[in-house]
Protein backbone atom coordinates (compact mmCIF):
# COMPACT_ATOMS: atom_id res chain seq x y z
CA UNK A 1 0.00 0.00 0.00
CA UNK A 2 2.77 1.98 0.66
CA UNK A 3 3.94 4.27 -2.75
CA UNK A 4 7.77 4.14 -3.55
CA UNK A 5 9.88 7.62 -3.74
CA UNK A 6 10.63 8.92 -7.08
CA UNK A 7 7.34 7.85 -8.52
CA UNK A 8 4.86 10.88 -7.98
CA UNK A 9 5.47 14.18 -9.26
CA UNK A 10 6.31 17.50 -7.09
CA UNK A 11 2.34 19.22 -7.14
CA UNK A 12 0.76 15.66 -6.20
CA UNK A 13 3.23 15.44 -3.35
CA UNK A 14 2.22 18.44 -2.37
CA UNK A 15 -1.30 18.00 -2.82
CA UNK A 16 -0.77 14.54 -0.53
CA UNK A 17 0.97 16.63 2.34
CA UNK A 18 -1.23 19.39 2.54
CA UNK A 19 -4.30 16.77 2.69
CA UNK A 20 -2.26 15.12 5.20
CA UNK A 21 -1.51 18.12 7.21
CA UNK A 22 -5.26 19.37 7.42
CA UNK A 23 -6.00 15.51 8.55
CA UNK A 24 -3.49 15.54 10.82
CA UNK A 25 -5.02 18.86 12.56
CA UNK A 26 -8.34 18.65 11.97
CA UNK A 27 -7.78 14.99 13.80
CA UNK A 28 -6.23 16.26 16.53
CA UNK A 29 -8.85 18.41 17.40
CA UNK A 30 -11.45 16.03 17.15
CA UNK A 31 -9.56 12.95 19.52
CA UNK A 32 -11.04 13.27 22.99
CA UNK A 33 -8.81 12.98 25.93
CA UNK A 34 -9.99 9.70 27.02
CA UNK A 35 -9.27 8.32 23.44
CA UNK A 36 -5.48 8.43 23.32
CA UNK A 37 -4.78 5.08 24.98
CA UNK A 38 -7.56 3.50 22.50
CA UNK A 39 -5.40 4.90 19.22
CA UNK A 40 -2.14 3.64 20.83
CA UNK A 41 -3.09 0.39 20.70
CA UNK A 42 -5.21 0.90 17.05
CA UNK A 43 -1.88 2.38 15.77
CA UNK A 44 0.49 -0.38 17.06
CA UNK A 45 -2.16 -3.15 15.26
CA UNK A 46 -1.70 -0.84 12.14
CA UNK A 47 1.93 -0.47 12.19
CA UNK A 48 2.69 -4.48 13.28
CA UNK A 49 -0.11 -5.89 10.62
CA UNK A 50 1.12 -3.54 7.79
CA UNK A 51 4.88 -5.70 8.35
CA UNK A 52 3.15 -8.69 7.64
CA UNK A 53 3.33 -9.43 3.52
CA UNK A 54 1.68 -12.28 2.12
CA UNK A 55 2.97 -12.98 -1.14
CA UNK A 56 0.67 -13.03 -3.88
CA UNK A 57 1.99 -13.89 -7.56
CA UNK A 58 5.37 -11.34 -8.37
CA UNK A 59 3.54 -8.68 -5.67
CA UNK A 60 2.52 -8.84 -2.00
CA UNK A 61 -0.59 -7.94 -0.18
CA UNK A 62 -0.59 -6.93 3.46
CA UNK A 63 -3.35 -5.63 6.14
CA UNK A 64 -3.62 -1.98 6.90
CA UNK A 65 -6.49 -2.07 9.36
CA UNK A 66 -7.45 1.33 8.44
CA UNK A 67 -10.85 0.44 8.21
CA UNK A 68 -11.00 -0.79 11.78
CA UNK A 69 -9.33 2.17 12.47
CA UNK A 70 -11.63 4.50 10.87
CA UNK A 71 -14.40 3.12 12.63
CA UNK A 72 -13.33 3.39 16.08
CA UNK A 73 -11.45 6.70 15.92
CA UNK A 74 -12.91 8.41 13.13
CA UNK A 75 -11.13 11.40 12.20
CA UNK A 76 -8.27 10.77 14.78
CA UNK A 77 -7.43 7.62 12.19
CA UNK A 78 -5.56 10.71 10.50
CA UNK A 79 -2.95 11.66 13.12
CA UNK A 80 -2.63 7.53 14.25
CA UNK A 81 -1.77 6.64 10.50
CA UNK A 82 0.36 9.06 10.05
CA UNK A 83 2.63 8.15 13.33
CA UNK A 84 2.52 4.88 12.23
CA UNK A 85 3.58 5.57 8.43
CA UNK A 86 6.65 8.08 9.95
CA UNK A 87 7.56 5.56 12.36
CA UNK A 88 7.78 2.51 9.34
CA UNK A 89 9.73 5.28 7.22
CA UNK A 90 12.16 5.83 10.16
CA UNK A 91 12.74 2.54 11.06
CA UNK A 92 12.36 0.23 8.28
CA UNK A 93 12.94 2.60 5.03
CA UNK A 94 8.78 1.55 3.68
CA UNK A 95 7.54 4.48 1.94
CA UNK A 96 9.52 7.03 2.66
CA UNK A 97 9.42 10.92 3.80
CA UNK A 98 8.66 12.52 0.62
CA UNK A 99 5.69 10.50 -0.29
CA UNK A 100 4.73 10.39 3.54
CA UNK A 101 1.91 12.46 3.34
CA UNK A 102 0.56 11.40 0.05
CA UNK A 103 0.36 7.76 2.09
CA UNK A 104 -1.02 9.05 5.09
CA UNK A 105 -3.54 10.98 3.03
CA UNK A 106 -4.74 7.57 0.86
CA UNK A 107 -4.76 5.20 4.40
CA UNK A 108 -6.58 8.34 6.30
CA UNK A 109 -9.11 9.19 3.34
CA UNK A 110 -9.90 4.96 3.03
CA UNK A 111 -10.48 5.29 7.16
CA UNK A 112 -12.87 8.48 6.46
CA UNK A 113 -14.51 6.21 3.79
CA UNK A 114 -15.15 3.02 6.75
CA UNK A 115 -16.54 5.99 8.72
CA UNK A 116 -18.36 7.59 6.76
CA UNK A 117 -20.38 4.00 5.62
CA UNK A 118 -20.20 2.72 9.07
CA UNK A 119 -22.59 5.29 10.68
CA UNK A 120 -24.33 5.75 7.73
CA UNK A 121 -25.76 2.14 7.85
CA UNK A 122 -25.71 1.94 11.70
CA UNK A 123 -26.79 5.03 12.36
CA UNK A 124 -27.74 5.21 16.40
CA UNK A 125 -29.03 2.06 16.34
CA UNK A 126 -27.98 -1.45 17.93
CA UNK A 127 -29.86 -4.06 15.80
CA UNK A 128 -28.89 -6.05 12.93
CA UNK A 129 -27.88 -2.85 10.45
CA UNK A 130 -24.97 -3.02 13.26
CA UNK A 131 -23.67 -6.01 11.83
CA UNK A 132 -24.07 -5.20 8.21
CA UNK A 133 -22.39 -1.67 9.13
CA UNK A 134 -19.81 -3.63 10.96
CA UNK A 135 -19.00 -5.72 7.64
CA UNK A 136 -19.36 -3.05 5.19
CA UNK A 137 -17.29 -0.67 7.49
CA UNK A 138 -14.62 -3.44 7.51
CA UNK A 139 -14.54 -4.29 3.72
CA UNK A 140 -14.22 -1.05 2.80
Amino acid sequence: MHIAEGVLSAPVLITGAVVAAAGVAYGLKKIPANHFMLAGLLGAAFFVASLIHVPIGFSSAHLILNGLLGVVLGWAAFPVIFVALLLQAVLFQFGGFTVLGVNTATMGLGALAAYGIFYAIAGKSADKRLKLAGFCGGFS
